[in-house]
């Protein structure tokens, strides 16, 4: 089980992905909102069919996070450890 992101280069993903598959052990890259009221809803509504038939789906989520979020941690919005994230 890895965080988000799953690494921030195409080449350590593969690598991963490779090390699992011959490793024979699943990958898994946690979605630590799949908890919140919103994502539990938006699940059941689906899965009643309430919807229809499904076939695609996509999301934009935009977040607002302040500079003592970021200075929280030396990693935070760093290409290197984190993928980015900020402007």
């Amino acid at each position: 089980m890895t965080e988000k992101p799953i690494e921030v280069t195409l080449e350590k993903i593969d690598r991963l992905i490779d090390t699992c598959r011959k490793a024979k052990v699943k990958l898994g890259v946690i979605f630590q909102r799949r908890t919140m009221p919103e994502s539990i809803k938006l699940k059941q509504t689906i899965e009643s069919g309430k919807l229809g038939k499904l076939c695609f789906g996509s999301a934009y989520l935009k977040y607002y996070r302040s500079n003592d979020y970021y200075k929280s941690a030396g990693w935070r919005a760093t290409m290197e450890l984190d993928g980015g994230g900020r402007s």
